[in-house]
């Protein structure tokens, strides 16, 4: 469980500037002001203001080092949304307000339907810089983990292969995200189901020169949560790629199985050490009966060095999904194969009709023929009293010799009777087959 453990911010330092203190960097950041404090006005604006002459802010729904975010009104398109606005007196520093850009212009680009849309970047009159973006409801997934404690694998996957099919679509538009972590994974509902993934924060993502600001992480510069920095962003390397993600999205399936994450500490810098200098322990060693292939993913998605981790995150989310005992929604990689062709309705019910009125007929003609026995010639009586009436015969003597056949070809006489007979005895022995075939 996650009680009694420190929480440590995400953070930006860099070492050229002065001694680094992740807990120091951490209060300065998050710590409050009184309010007029900073460039004048209140130092975060209140439910009932309207910024940029179109947002309507409502209740506060959200705090944090850097801004509040507010439930409000799109008072043009008319809809509900959330509006992030930066706390006032950190709008002088350089560096939060491109972390400020970043966010909005990271987020829009990489257009995945499990990344938070951001629509709308602007700056009211006094100086306020906000963000608008689609309103969700739900819960963060750390507050989630708090509440539920260690998640079943099934769930702990489900979760993790949408965080990794989003942030694959990131990584090939040449964005790394830096600070993934539970805070910064929303579960919302949709469709009728729930633990439906929402990425958010990209403000201090890193984007590929070209596509944006061209920001790189400088030498010795630190960014991220001590809980979730891969080791060459705890050692401030400059070669940060999509693999930091992919250790960071180690750690959150470690804590989503087990309940906390691998490494814990008294202080930030202790946390980051562990990170650098520990082998990752195993979720089976924190929590028994768990299979060991989920030791093997996170194992070796927590590799100390990035050329032994998973390469991309989309073999991240091939592997986990592998072992998901049921289809993951949400995957670029699963194939949907296509739902066979329905029968015709009326064809079926047409066969069915036919094949069924056959049968009767069958068993029909066999306890008929059971019925009625069968005459001298073969056939029953009742179709040898039917005969005359058909075929009208002419009556001849016993002893009459034969006469040439008529015009219709039909004789008299014994010659012409003896045919009738071996006609009638053949068609007797085929009655059964007959009288089918009529049918």
């Amino acid at each position: 469980m996650r009680s009694g453990r420190t929480e440590y911010p995400s953070f930006v330092a860099d070492p050229r500037d002065a001694p680094f203190d992740p807990q120091a960097e951490a209060l300065a950041v998050t710590a409050p002001l009184p309010p007029g404090a900073g460039a004048g006005g209140p130092a975060t604006p209140s439910a009932g203001r309207l910024l940029g002459a179109r947002y309507l802010l409502g209740e506060r729904i959200g705090v944090g080092g850097f801004a509040s975010v507010f439930a409000a009104e799109d008072q043009r398109l008319r809809k509900r949304v959330a509006v992030k606005v930066l706390v006032r007196h950190l709008a002088a520093h350089p560096s939060v307000l491109a972390r400020f850009e970043r966010e909005a212009i990271a987020a829009s680009r990489v257009g995945h339907e499990a990344i938070v849309d951001v629509t709308d970047v602007g700056a009211d009159p006094d100086g306020t810089l906000f963000l608008a973006m689609e309103l969700l409801e739900g819960t963060d997934l750390a507050k989630e983990l708090a509440r539920s404690g260690a998640f079943s694998v099934e769930r702990a996957l489900d979760v993790c292969v949408q965080i990794a099919d989003a942030l694959s679509v990131a990584h090939e538009k040449g964005i790394v995200h830096r600070d993934l972590k539970p805070a910064n994974v929303f579960l919302t509902h949709r469709g009728g189901r729930s633990d439906y993934v929402k990425v958010l924060d990209f403000g201090i993502s890193k984007m590929r020169r070209g596509d944006g600001d061209g920001h790189t992480t400088a030498v010795g510069e630190i960014a991220g949560t001590p809980h979730y920095m891969s080791p060459e962003q705890a050692t401030g390397q400059p070669s940060i790629d999509a693999r930091s993600d992919v250790y960071a999205l180690g750690v959150i399936l470690f804590e989503l199985v087990v309940g906390s994450p691998p490494f814990g500490g008294s202080s930030a810098m202790s946390v980051l050490t562990r990170h650098v200098n520990e082998p990752a322990p195993l979720p089976s060693s924190r929590r028994a009966g768990l299979p060991p292939v989920l030791d093997a993913i996170v194992g070796r998605a927590l590799a100390k060095v990035p050329g032994a981790r998973f390469q991309t995150m989309r073999e991240l989310g091939a592997a986990m999904r592998e072992l998901a005992p049921r289809p993951v929604r949400f995957s670029t990689a699963v194939k949907v194969r296509a739902p066979a062709r329905k029968r015709e309705p009326a064809r079926s019910v047409a066969l069915g009709l036919g094949l069924f009125v056959a049968l009767g007929v069958a068993l029909a003609a066999a306890a008929f023929l059971a019925a009625h026995p069968t005459t001298e010639h073969g056939a029953t009586a009742d179709a040898a009293a039917a005969l005359p009436r058909r075929i009208a015969l002419p009556a001849a003597a016993p002893d009459a010799p034969p006469k040439a056949p008529d015009a219709l070809g039909i004789g008299s006489g014994p010659a012409r009777d003896g045919g009738m007979r071996a006609r009638s005895r053949k068609v007797g022995s085929r009655a059964p087959p007959d009288i089918a075939d009529q049918w």
